[in-house]
């Protein structure tokens, strides 16, 4: 007989953003586009996380609710050699070659890096609110207003007070003032410096390679830059949006109902946002990779179907994380199986008449896929 196995996935998940997600509770990690490093063991790993950070496509670092960290991919220049043990973790960011982790204390730890452009910020630095990170360059919000730089800093920098915001793209920095206009320094050689005349009441904002982004107040997004790729062309549908993320040539919007969009370069499938991906909130990009948290379940392994004899047992399993306990239903052929609630599941001496379509339904109390 046949054992078959229905892998579809039935999914509507929640999601967050790996910059700013303070309040949020944690989940588990999903990923489209670029996802190489994003083998079966990392993804097993990212449970129980509420950040994630990666400029680069070859390594990320990973936030946990318990203020550790969790990183994975290349370790060339020593960015993914910081503690086993740091903790206090409030916020990440990662660059090239470097990783940076903002500690509860107000103080930053920097990590990997080059001669000229070291991760490691400058002595007696505190009091610290935010940070990001550039391609080789660095950013720390202190609690005064004030932005400190370091590595590779785009320069000129003006005179900076009042900040409550910054972010960063590959070689030009942006920040938010306190009267919600924005200020942009660095490489400007598409116009990713040039804030568009009369821009304010934003609230945050990001950058890619060549292009910048503005969240505003009433949930609109204001895009400048390099339009090679699509990045400026948002959908008609962007509107009340609650997170904009950048990738090196997309762009990733957070609508209020918790639909994402993404729109620009598509080299890696960055920009096909999978259906399954609804009611989010929060959404973050590095090169050509998007990221998400879910506290739905995910699944990293599929049952895979069999061929049995007459009186053999059964037995099929799925490999899923979440961060609260997951509960099972096994279905053949679209039909709830009586009592098959567990993970593997087992049926002793199975007849002909066992033979069919298997799937499973995993559900916490987010939801099922």
């Amino acid at each position: 007989m046949r054992i078959g196995t229905n892998s579809t996935i039935l999914a509507c998940l929640i999601l967050a953003t790996p910059n700013a997600l303070g309040a949020l509770p944690p989940g588990s990690a999903v990923f489209w586009g670029d996802t190489r490093f994003e083998v079966a063991s990392v993804r097993a790993a990212l449970t129980n996380i509420v950040a994630i950070s990666g400029r680069s496509v070859y390594f990320k670092v990973a936030q946990r609710a318990d203020g550790t960290v969790f990183g994975w991919g290349e370790n060339g220049a020593g960015q993914l050699g910081f503690p086993s043990d740091l903790t206090n973790v409030i916020a990440t960011a990662c660059g090239a070659v470097q990783s940076l982790f903002l500690l509860s204390d107000g103080t930053v730890r920097g990590y990997g890096g080059f001669a000229g452009a070291e991760a490691e910020p400058p002595a007696g630095l505190s009091s610290v609110i935010a940070i990001a990170a550039g391609t080789y360059h660095n950013l720390a919000l202190r609690s005064d207003g004030t932005v400190v730089e370091w590595c590779q800093s785009p320069a000129p920098r003006p005179t900076l007070s009042g900040i409550k915001g910054i972010g960063a793209g590959n070689y030009h920095s942006l920040a938010v003032r306190s009267d919600g206009t924005v200020v942009a320094w660095g490489e400007n050689d598409s116009g990713q410096c040039t804030v568009p005349a009369g821009l304010n009441k934003v609230i945050a904002v990001g950058g890619g390679a060549q292009h910048s982004a503005a969240l505003l107040e009433d949930g609109n997004v204001v895009l400048w830059g390099n339009n090679q790729y699509g990045q400026l062309n948002k959908p008609a549908a962007v509107s009340r949006i609650q997170a904009i993320a950048c990738g090196i040539t997309h762009t990733l919007a957070l609508r209020g109902d918790g639909r994402v969009f993404a729109w620009g370069g598509n080299g890696a499938g960055e920009i096909r946002v999978p259906e399954q991906y609804t009611n989010c909130v929060g959404v973050a990009a590095s090169v050509t990779t998007s990221f998400a948290l879910t506290r739905m379940p995910i699944i990293l392994e599929q049952p895979v179907g069999t061929n049995l004899l007459s009186g053999d047992t059964l037995e099929l399993s799925v490999a899923a994380v979440a961060p609260e306990r997951l509960d099972y239903q096994w279905l053949r052929d679209g039909q709830e199986l009586n009592g098959a609630t567990g993970n593997p599941l087992r049926l002793a001496e199975v007849q002909a008449s066992a033979s069919g379509k298997y799937a499973v339904m995993v559900r916490n109390s987010h939801g099922g896929i």
